[in-house]
């Protein structure tokens, strides 16, 4: 498995183009990928953020956005699942 740093996905012209923290490849793919947020802050309001992740790229079916103490995962279709 290997990890690509600020992976910038292309999500057309009317979309965010801003980069994914971490994209992690298996045999040559993108598997998953990681929202980092800064420690305390909230998550609320980044769930669409990853969502546009999973429409980029139909082969991701699992993204994770954290703040450090707070995960969330989510699978594609996004659903999103808490822990703490």
């Amino acid at each position: 498995m290997t990890r690509s740093a600020e992976y910038k996905a292309d999500f057309g012209k009317d979309r965010s183009t801003k980069p994914i923290d971490w994209g992690f490849k298996h045999n040559g793919a993108f598997s998953f990928f990681v929202e980092a947020k800064e420690v305390g802050r909230k998550l609320a309001g980044f769930d669409e953020q990853l969502a546009d992740y999973f429409a980029k790229d139909p082969n991701v079916k699992l993204g994770i956005l954290t703040n450090g103490a707070q995960w969330r995962l989510g699978a594609a279709p996004f659903r999103r699942h808490e822990t703490s």
